[in-house]
């Protein structure tokens, strides 16, 4: 529909106006379509031009936030973190506390990772740390009620964003408060996005690599699983966990098909 030649024009209409938020929007659609080098070098030059300008500041880290957790990252993008001094500085370290599964400092963090707005780049690390915790934390008497509260966290955010992750961590929230009905609505709308983003690989539209490939074949197979205990816990007509299955039995053989 021509969507991607306007999409250029634009990007060069606003490089022509040289302001940082300009520089940030151009990045930002760099990195959704896969030019991550490219965009790198757009928000750092952005936030040169505005050292204070904490979105562009995450919006240039937030590829990085797994290899940051780890001490990996490369030279520039460490020091750009070490910088950091706003509220995203809540995520860079919840971000490290999720990946040693530290559930008491992402506790700790909760209050910090609130103040996210759904207009920050940051809102949708941060609703997920908070759901995170809640349905990982297993002290007596916190569950279900901690999923139940991640529940209510992911949904307001699904309002705004239709993300695979947040459908996921409902499944799992809704594993972890027993309730079943839930997993399985829930499952439902995650194959017709996991089913989308297939269309789109098929098409050409995105390209992943092979990484990504795996990742989201553990992705399903992960929900295969939750489905079939809840199949085998509770009294659910066979039909509608067999229907589930095969849903996701049918997506793993295109992602496998489009892979080769």
């Amino acid at each position: 529909m021509g969507f991607k030649k306007h999409a250029i024009e634009l990007s060069g209409t606003l490089q022509r106006l040289e302001s940082p938020d300009s520089l940030l929007l151009v990045g930002l659609g760099l990195q959704r379509q896969g030019e991550n080098l490219e965009s790198q070098r757009v928000l750092l030059s952005a936030l040169l031009a505005d050292p204070d300008n904490s979105q562009t500041r995450y919006a240039l880290l937030q590829p990085w936030l797994s290899r940051i957790a780890r001490g990996d990252a490369p030279e520039y993008v460490t020091e750009v973190a070490a910088s950091a001094f706003g509220p995203e500085v809540a995520v860079l370290e919840g971000w490290k506390a999720a990946s040693e599964r530290n559930w008491q400092s992402l506790v700790e963090l909760d209050d910090a990772l609130a103040t996210a707005r759904p207009t920050d780049l940051w809102y949708l690390e941060a609703t997920k740390l908070r759901a995170d915790w809640r349905i990982n934390v297993s002290t007596p008497g916190f569950q279900p009620r901690f999923a139940r509260e991640a529940m209510r966290l992911i949904d307001n955010a699904i309002a705004i964003y239709q993300d695979a992750d947040f459908y996921s961590m409902r499944v799992a929230a809704a594993l972890v408060a027993d309730a079943p009905m839930d997993v399985i609505e829930t499952t439902r709308r995650l194959i017709y996005i996991f089913n989308t983003e297939v269309d789109r690989i098929e098409e050409g539209i995105i390209d992943s690599a092979p990484g990504v490939f795996d990742l989201k074949l553990r992705h399903i197979d992960t929900v295969r699983v939750v489905v079939d205990e809840v199949r085998r816990s509770h009294d659910i007509p066979r039909y509608k966990t067999e229907q589930l299955d095969r849903a996701l039995r049918d997506i793993i053989s295109r992602l496998e098909a489009a892979r080769e």
